[in-house]
């Protein structure tokens, strides 16, 4: 069974095209390939329109499997992260307890990616400020970054 990571990386205030490579070998389809990461989004909490101390954001990730067969996502893992406002960086929370699934698929295959598939993996509350935060780190501009894991199916 072939493993193969994916770093996806995203911005608070905007869709963001972003790059990673990875590849791995041996999957019933040949050669595995790195998943494509396309746009980030957050999803902030009703009526806000960015990140507040003891507040949280879901994170949306699309990505596309270029291989000829479909792949499991077994692991999201939280990256780099930081903000536009110095001394803030230690507030910003990133997490993947609240769960994730790719959206609008079944429950029994709501983590596999089809051959060939573009998917919006949801992140529940993957992203938050921490309610120790100061008042001046209220509404900063942030960046996270994701490594997803996955395995042919």
């Amino acid at each position: 069974m072939a493993m193969l990571g994916l770093g996806v990386a995203g911005i608070s205030w905007a869709w963001l095209s972003s790059s990673a490579t990875a590849t791995a070998s041996g999957g019933a389809g040949g050669t595995l390939t790195a998943l494509t990461p396309g746009s980030t989004q957050y999803v902030y909490e009703t009526g806000q329109t960015a990140l507040y101390p003891n507040h949280a954001a879901d994170v949306r990730l699309q990505i596309t499997n270029g291989n000829q067969v479909p792949v499991e996502i077994v692991s999201v893992v939280p990256g780099v992260k930081t903000t536009t406002i110095s001394g803030c960086d230690a507030f910003l929370v990133t997490s993947v307890a609240g769960g994730f699934a790719i959206e609008g698929a079944s429950p029994a295959n709501n983590l596999v990616i089809p051959a060939g598939a573009t998917v919006v993996l949801a992140i529940t509350d993957g992203v938050a400020m921490d309610d120790d935060a100061n008042n001046a780190c209220a509404g900063t501009g942030f960046s996270t970054s994701w490594t997803i894991n996955v395995e042919n199916r």
